[in-house]
């Protein structure tokens, strides 16, 4: 028989290249692209039902279509997704009703727990791959608009040198303390425990700790293994350059522009609600801002950032833009001076590469996320 499932995974991967493209090129993937894969999808699971004598692979492929539609206009409706992207997953489930896991099947890894499970779930995991993708794409965009904006580069090299200094400084207290264990024949468990103990109190204590805890591992460990201090350094900065890199694009990303100005799509970059007749503007929606208010405890500000009281004007968390009505509703306001004649709005990234990159990730290591929540 015809190995299908693996031309439509090569066609999904021409597809996704066109649209990466003319998403990177014009931010948008053309309808006549999009509607012709999604009936590439359907007519070549109709020829292989046809050969192979079975017509639920069909139907199949059609009930999966319509479930990745029903779920991406889900995303839709509540602002993750714009309506391209709504489109673009249709066209890619018809292609793709069951996970290929084409890599991972070559590789001989997509068996067991990397294997494909045999339900339509494709356009749930690849969601869930492409928000993984995401950050490192976003944080290679913003990487790019940094080396471009002085003001924000010089911001970036100070707080990048002082957490390089404190990253070392909390990498050789996990070595140190963790040799110090081994040397007493303690458990290791205790050793982030311990350092978390020390980093509550004074600095200087905190570095004397340091230092005597340093000075028993250069007692008991040999010097050749101060490379465990680099690859602590290496895995604390990159995590930390990723993340940091992936919140600064928010910033990097957006302007000022004014409200006569603006078109049907633009994406705001800030929350308008009109509350008691006046219009307040929202706090930013930010995953630092959410862990502060969880640390000290403040659930009003959080909640108040979650579920803003009042009527939302404008939504910066909708990826799907501004419509003509909001527009008109802006227009209105600004004219009224109850609000400024510009507004701050975020320059869209390009979300298919981002899809690219998981569905390359998916079809290595197939339906693991599945696999692992049916083996629970």
């Amino acid at each position: 028989m015809f190995p299908f499932p693996f031309l439509f995974f090569l066609i999904s991967i021409v597809f996704l290249a066109i649209a990466s493209y003319t998403d990177l090129k014009a931010r948008i993937v053309p309808n006549k692209l999009n509607y012709g894969i999604l009936a590439v999808g359907i007519a070549g699971h109709a020829v292989w039902a046809f050969f192979a004598n079975d017509a639920m692979i069909l139907v199949f492929c059609i009930a999966a279509t319509a479930i990745a539609f029903a779920f991406s206009y889900a995303l839709w409706k509540i602002g993750v997704w714009a309506g391209g992207d709504v489109k673009l997953i249709t066209a890619l489930s018809a292609l793709n009703p069951i996970n290929p896991a084409a890599i991972g099947i070559f590789a001989l890894t997509g068996i067991g727990l990397f294997g494909a499970v045999q339900l339509p779930v494709f356009p749930f995991s690849i969601f869930v791959f492409s928000v993984f993708s995401m950050a490192p794409y976003a944080a290679f965009v913003s990487a790019q608009r940094l080396l471009k904006n002085k003001e924000a580069k010089k911001e970036f090299v100070v707080d990048f040198k002082k957490k390089l200094f404190s990253t070392i400084e909390f990498s050789m207290a996990i070595i140190g303390i963790g040799a110090v264990l081994l040397f007493f024949g303690l458990p290791l468990l205790i050793d982030l425990p311990l350092i978390f103990v020390f980093s509550l109190i004074r600095k200087k204590i905190f570095r004397v700790a340091i230092a005597i805890a340093l000075f028993g591992f250069a007692l008991w460990k040999s010097i050749s293994d101060a490379q465990w201090l680099a690859w602590l350094v290496l895995l604390f900065m990159g995590a930390w350059l990723l993340f940091k890199l992936y919140s600064l694009s928010k910033k990097l990303m957006r302007k000022k522009i004014g409200i006569d100005s603006l078109e049907e799509g633009m994406i705001p970059a800030e929350t308008l609600v009109e509350n008691n007749g006046k219009i307040e503007k929202a706090p930013d929606f930010e995953i630092k801002k959410i862990i502060n208010h969880l640390m000290h405890n403040r659930l009003r500000e959080l909640n108040s950032m979650l579920s803003p009281k009042g009527k939302i004007i404008i939504s910066s968390a909708r990826a799907a833009g501004l419509e003509e009505e909001e527009i008109r509703e802006l227009k209105k306001l600004a004219k009224e001076k109850k609000i400024g004649q510009e507004i701050s709005i975020r320059e869209s990234v390009a979300l298919v590469p981002a899809i690219l990159i998981g569905y390359i990730l998916l079809n290595i290591f197939g339906d693991v996320i599945w696999n692992m929540l049916f083996a629970i």
